[in-house]
């Protein structure tokens, strides 16, 4: 699944940036079609797809997965999800993670969607909150 998105996507393993100078539209809608394979599987089977990710070629899918995470916190759909499939990730891959410099870069631009898109949903929550406080008072 991830070689077809990286097809769609150029091959890139980009970041939506990326992505959308090279028919992002694409790329989005293939990394969405991953999740919706991955969120279909056991956990055992996701376990072996991570595990079946090529570590040997300098980390390109490696970089590819972590895009592919990195578009999917875009869409604020799937967090949950995306934090489940980013902990596996880094369970199997600790080992390798650090001597791989093609998944700097990548692991930089996930953490980086990943904490705009927590601020953004921290001030909703925060929005919530004052006004049920807000409500509650009200009595």
């Amino acid at each position: 699944m991830l070689r077809r998105a990286a097809t769609l996507g150029g091959g890139k393993g980009a970041g939506k940036a990326e992505a959308d100078a090279s028919g992002g539209d694409a790329a989005v809608a293939a990394y969405s079609e991953c999740i919706e394979h991955l969120a279909g599987l056991n956990p055992s089977a996701i376990d072996l797809e991570l595990r079946s990710l090529d570590v040997s070629n300098g980390g390109a899918e490696l970089a590819l997965f972590v895009a592919m995470l990195q578009s999917e916190l875009q869409t604020a759909r799937n967090f949950e999800l995306v934090q489940a499939y980013l902990a596996a990730f880094l369970r199997v891959h600790s080992d390798v993670i650090p001597s791989l410099p093609a998944l700097q870069e990548p692991l930089i631009r996930l953490r980086d969607t990943e904490r705009a898109m927590w601020l953004k949903l921290k001030g909703k929550m925060q929005k919530v909150l004052c006004l049920v406080g807000a409500l509650s008072n009200m009595q």
